[in-house]
């Protein structure tokens, strides 16, 4: 049995959250806005589950300060994470079996499963315009997981097409190929989070990639409606 744990897939961190901003807006007692479902492209995804970490705050400040002390902090990064998506990607290459085609894996049987671990705010009284920066937040750090979850499935999908396909002589070099090139695709998810946006870049997309400038009272730019896909 092969167990390939591929956790610290995700680091959605991002070193340098501005603390300690002052926030001169009044908290006025609003409904409290509910944190979405993972975005619909996990709809029918299986094997993953949602846990959350609650953080608290009626002002950005706070919020922001609350989501770094109580940051996800597992080694792969020193300034931690706000969100982390742990996958678990096993299969079974002990069996094989012989044809006219040459030796093939019996039962590879690839499965993986997904834990995905993300904040929320259990404040209330916070204003209308604090609630919607933070749903709009939450929004663009569960589609960044959701990029996450869809690469690693897709890995998941090539392993399995690539043991029916391969020599048994071959199945390890095939399938390190694949778990590294998975690797190289969630660092580059990564990678891209908040550099268009650091570099100047302050359309919606850049602003949905990164999700922190929502956090921070100088970015005014607030779309009401959820992150772009």
């Amino acid at each position: 049995m092969r167990d390939d744990h591929l956790d610290r897939i995700d680091r959605f961190a991002r070193a340098g959250l501005v603390l300690g901003l002052v926030w001169f807006g009044v908290a006025a007692p609003v409904p409290v806005f509910p944190d979405p479902m993972l975005p619909r492209e996990l709809t029918g995804v299986p094997g993953v589950t949602i846990d959350e970490f609650f953080i608290d705050g009626t002002t950005l400040p706070a919020i922001r300060k609350s989501l770094w002390d109580r940051r996800i902090l597992d080694g792969s990064n020193s300034d931690g994470a706000s969100a982390v998506t742990y996958p678990h990607l096993s299969w079974d290459d002990s069996g094989t079996f012989t044809s006219a085609d040459g030796c093939r894996l019996a039962h590879p049987n690839v499965e993986i499963r997904f834990r995905v671990l993300l904040p929320r705010l259990g404040s209330s009284g916070y204003s209308r315009e604090v609630g919607m920066r933070w749903h709009l937040f939450r929004r663009s750090v569960e589609q960044h997981e959701a990029r996450h979850v869809l690469v690693a499935l897709d890995g998941a999908r090539r392993l399995a097409t690539a043991f029916a396909e391969t020599d048994c002589a071959d199945v390890a070099k095939v399938s390190a190929k694949i778990v590294a090139d998975m690797e190289r695709a969630q660092n580059a998810i990564d990678a891209e989070t908040c550099r268009d946006y650091d570099a100047g870049d302050n359309s919606q997309r850049a602003v949905d990639l990164c999700g922190y400038p929502y956090l921070d009272e100088r970015y005014r730019s607030v779309a009401v409606q959820p992150p772009s896909a």
